[in-house]
């Protein structure tokens, strides 16, 4: 989908379009076929690397979703495991994090001249990289988000193309927004669930207790903190000991779909 250099206006404009046309096509699809945030993720890197190929020079994508800058979920158009995968070290330094804190793209067009990041572009050129292209998104309230392409052409990345990039990064926000609030979602539940089961096994260990001291709730439930304050221990821990004594079985939240 990109326009190579030198193309007229006319073509360029094209080109945009037919981008549009691909995006509305498949986005909708992307989004009802994802089962999780990752595979959406993933999906829309690969969506992305393809509206921005050509056929004899295929374009590389990642993206991250970050909250407070800092990367909360991340993927690429590589299935495999690959260094461009590797967000984390790409956090360390690298274009991406200079994206969010300047919340400006970062154009590399050829790495074999780039002086910044040095351990960041020894990868890449390792990769056969040769030029890089990130855009941040603010996905307001839901954190930031960042676009990465990465081609093995140098200058692959024109004027007109970075154009086309910079207006695709603003149509996909609102699924990225989804997507970090998702998430945000998903990590609120797992806290839930664990919160959950720790008061589960405690409020086991309660009763067992209430049952071997023919005591009432408060006094049972003092006598595990007591244990666990003289054993300097967790009190989950305490009443995990307490439950095992009387049941090989886990201790298990039950909750009703």
């Amino acid at each position: 989908m990109q326009t190579p250099p030198g193309r007229s206006t006319v073509d360029r404009k094209s080109t945009a379009d037919e981008v549009d046309l691909f995006l509305v096509e498949r986005l909708q699809d992307l989004t009802l076929a994802s089962v999780t945030v990752h595979e959406f993720l993933h999906d829309l890197s690969c969506l992305t690397a393809e509206a921005f190929s050509l056929p004899d020079s295929p374009v590389q994508c990642a993206m991250t979703l970050l909250r407070e800058r800092k990367p909360v979920l991340a993927a690429s158009s590589i299935a495999a495991a690959h260094s461009l995968g590797d967000i984390k070290y790409d956090f360390i330094e690298g274009p991406c994090p200079t994206a969010v804190l300047e919340q400006a793209a970062v154009h590399i067009p050829d790495l074999q001249r780039e002086k910044r990041w040095p351990q960041y572009v020894d990868v890449l050129n390792q990769a056969g990289l040769h030029s890089v292209l990130v855009f941040p998104m603010d996905l307001e309230s839901d954190g930031a988000a960042t676009l990465s392409l990465y081609s093995t052409r140098p200058g692959y990345f024109d004027a007109a193309t970075i154009e086309q990039v910079r207006d695709y990064s603003r149509r996909i926000t609102k699924p990225l927004r989804l997507a970090a609030r998702l998430v945000s979602g998903g990590e609120h539940s797992a806290d839930l669930r664990a919160a959950m089961d720790s008061r589960t096994v405690i409020d086991l260990a309660v009763g067992i207790v209430m049952a071997q001291n023919r005591c009432n709730q408060d006094e049972a439930f003092n006598i595990l903190v007591s244990a666990s304050g003289s054993r300097n221990i967790k009190l989950r821990q305490i009443a995990e000991q307490v439950v095992a004594s009387v049941s090989e079985a886990e201790a298990q939240t039950h909750f009703r779909q």
